[in-house]
């Protein structure tokens, strides 16, 4: 809250992105707290723009653990079959990533991860590889789950 340049570096830059990649259509905004810029000036233009986007910002994010059974981890097997035409290997990966946990106790719904490409490809880190056979198959698979999903819920 003292360096109003972080507040304005996220007003002008963070909102404005997050804004773009959701055509305004963003409701809620999960932020983990660390000095307070991030929250305060992408809420501040989000609010602007909104003043219905809900904030949730959290102190200290919780860990998360998946599911590996029941329905929706069977179609994320399906899933994977179908776009990469084998059977996947459920890991513990992407468990630090807080938001995750707080996105899950306030939608009150299973959140499960289906990566597009293996880990070691570096997706968006400086040394990335981008697989474009990989990423065919994940995108197959994500359209697959997609599927699933719809047709998980015009059972119930």
């Amino acid at each position: 809250y003292e360096n109003e340049q972080n507040v304005q570096a996220h007003v002008r830059t963070t909102g404005p992105e997050i804004w773009r990649q959701t055509e305004g259509k963003i409701t809620h905004l999960f932020v983990s707290l660390g000095t307070c810029g991030t929250v305060s000036g992408t809420s501040r233009f989000l609010k602007g723009k909104n003043p219905n986007v809900k904030v949730e910002a959290e102190g200290m994010l919780q860990p998360f653990r998946g599911l590996f059974s029941g329905p929706y981890a069977e179609a994320i097997r399906r899933s994977v079959r179908a776009g990469f035409g084998k059977e996947p290997a459920f890991i513990r990966e992407g468990g630090s990533i807080g938001a995750v946990a707080t996105m899950q106790r306030l939608w009150r719904v299973p959140i499960l991860f289906l990566g597009l490409s293996l880990p070691e490809h570096g997706y968006h880190a400086p040394n990335e590889h981008f697989d474009w056979g990989r990423a065919s198959g994940g995108i197959k698979a994500f359209a697959q789950y997609f599927a699933e999903l719809a047709a998980l819920h015009a059972q119930d």
